[in-house]
């Protein structure tokens, strides 16, 4: 019988492998002692303090909706005092009067969320998501080139506890900065995922009064879209002259400048449409 080789056990050549699950369970353990540290300062004299102080500045009212603060935790109209810019646990950030501000719960839980969550979401997102069902609530869209005075409309035509969806409000939450200073090149995508998650909900729960959905929208058929895909009740368009709208705008880049001779070349009119002309009451000015 032939004598049985002893064999030598097999060593796995190659440099050792890293235990990634290590690494990331510091990683979250390092991020939830973080998050823990600043969550306590919502319990602090200081922060009661700030949160009175701004809520006496803005008059109990939410300064995005206008609605009256007068509820009870966990009602829609009760108080919050949320943070503009995220503080990511920044001290100073947190504790600033002018990075505060009183909103609703409602507010605060469906829109601000939105926005959190679509600034880590990856992936594109649409213009025009073919995915959004009809709205529960009234929608007004209101068009125009840049410039031309949509938010002005809008400020001067909703009544207290409507919703504004704007891509700028969206893009200066995201980023920071003003509403017509947001870099587009990193905060469009993030932009238009809030703005588009705000309009699903309006599709499952009817918890505003109006929605006055601002875009541009200089062709027919893309106003046409809007009206099948959300129920759009109205179309408010302004046509604002080119030179007006580059006058208002100011020093604003040359690639927004542009947008408002292109708006011109493609937008044509539409009978079902409300035509805000230039000018409109004092000075010019639009609504």
């Amino acid at each position: 019988m032939a004598r049985l080789k002893t064999a030598r056990p097999r060593i796995a050549s190659g440099r050792p492998r890293i235990d990634n699950s290590v690494t990331d369970a510091k990683r979250y353990e390092a991020a939830r002692r973080a998050e823990a540290d600043w969550r306590r300062w919502y319990k602090t004299k200081e922060w009661r303090a700030l949160r009175e102080l701004v809520l006496n500045r803005d008059r109990w009212t939410c300064v995005q909706t206008g609605v009256l603060l007068s509820g009870a935790h966990p009602a829609p109209n009760a108080p919050v005092v949320d943070h503009r810019r995220p503080h990511r646990g920044d001290r100073v950030r947190f504790f600033d009067p002018g990075n505060c501000q009183a909103v609703s719960k409602l507010w605060h839980d469906t829109v601000k969320q939105a926005v959190e969550r679509a600034s880590e979401a990856p992936g594109r997102a649409q213009v025009h998501p073919d995915w959004l069902g009809r709205s529960l609530v009234p929608v007004v869209l209101v068009c125009g080139a840049p410039g031309s005075g949509k938010s002005t409309l809008v400020e001067a035509r909703r009544r207290p506890g409507d919703l504004v969806v704007d891509l700028d409000l969206f893009g200066s939450m995201l980023s920071g900065s003003d509403l017509h200073g947001w870099d587009r090149g990193r905060w469009l995508g993030p932009a238009l995922r809030a703005r588009n998650a705000v309009l699903a909900q309006l599709g499952r729960r009817a918890d505003w009064p109006c929605v006055w959905l601002v875009v541009s929208e200089p062709r027919v058929e893309w106003r046409d879209w809007w009206r099948r895909r959300l129920g759009v009740a109205e179309v408010v368009v302004l046509e604002t002259p080119a030179e007006e709208c580059r006058r208002r705008m100011g020093g604003r880049s040359a690639e927004a400048l542009a947008a408002v001779g292109s708006w011109w070349r493609d937008y044509r009119p539409d009978g079902r449409d409300e035509i805000v002309a230039w000018p409109q009451g004092e000075g010019g000015a639009n609504p």
